[in-house]
């Protein structure tokens, strides 16, 4: 699975040969996405541009996460940023805010890796809360550690294909997806992260609810692991209480797991046999 970093900058000059790194964004495909800024570099350029300079800069930085959230055609479902997502945000965002060009690492994507890159290439870890992408890391670590344990009656981070499977519209990626008697299916969400991040990520999971009843005549088992957001996002906490109350969670069709509760899921699997999902 690729790995690719990408240096956010402000140039100081019109021919662009002096820049500060003003953050950094981290994707992996099919996973975690990062990205961070960093309070001390804000804090500098606040000194050295014009009052007017400095909140096109602000509003540049805050817009990022409009700009991966866009309806176009290098739509990411489940957040992910790939390559040419990266190159398109550099080319998009080509006045006060650019980013280099995605590089390739051959590492998994992680809290360790992006903190070691930002150090190096931007600035020291900073108590600057993330701007744009939010942070993925503990809940995204915590699925890695799961994957092991089940790995072998689940399908992992598995595409559903348009072109293979006839009751989808779109591709869509599902982190776990196996089958018994009914198709199961699990996917992380994060609710800490934008609002409109979490609406898409819960809207397409369980929009393929009905697709696979009426193509197994059946109900799946389809779970949901995140944890209720903290008090203070009012927006997530928002979303999250109206999903405690919609009959897809009170009828169990869909069921919520906290992401230290897993062993439940891991029990559900090998209590009824799920066995990895088979492309006919």
């Amino acid at each position: 699975m690729k790995t690719y970093y990408s240096i956010i900058y402000t140039s100081l000059s019109a021919l662009g040969n002096e820049r500060i790194n003003l953050g950094l964004l981290l994707s992996q495909e099919e996973g975690i996405s990062m990205m961070k800024f960093s309070e001390e570099k804000l804090s500098l350029l606040k000194k050295l541009l014009s009052t007017e300079s400095f909140k096109l800069l602000k509003i540049q930085l805050s817009s990022f996460e409009n700009i991966s959230n866009t309806d176009n055609d290098l739509h990411l479902a489940c957040s992910n940023l790939r390559a040419d997502y990266i190159q398109y945000l550099s080319n998009y965002t080509n006045n006060l805010i650019s980013l280099t060009p995605p590089k390739v690492i051959d590492i998994d994507a992680n809290q360790v890796v992006f903190d070691k890159l930002f150090e190096q290439y931007v600035y020291k870890i900073s108590s600057l809360p993330n701007l744009g992408v939010k942070a993925q890391s503990n809940l995204m670590d915590i699925k890695h550690n799961f994957i092991p344990k089940v790995k072998d009656r689940v399908n992992v981070n598995f595409t559903l294909r348009a072109s293979s499977f006839d009751f989808v519209v779109f591709d869509f990626n599902v982190d776990m997806i196996g089958k018994n008697e009914v198709p199961v299916l699990t996917q992380f969400i994060d609710f800490q992260t934008s609002a409109e991040t979490i609406k898409h990520r819960v809207n397409n999971y369980v929009s393929l609810i009905k697709p696979f009843e009426i193509k197994e005549n059946k109900l799946g088992k389809f779970f949901i692991v995140g944890q209720k957001p903290e008090s203070n996002l009012s927006k997530q906490h928002h979303i999250w209480e109206n999903l405690l109350k919609s009959p897809l969670i009170e009828e169990r069709i869909v069921e919520i797991v906290s992401p230290d509760e897993l062993e439940s899921i891991q029990e559900y699997f090998e209590k009824h046999d799920v066995r990895p999902f088979e492309v006919e």
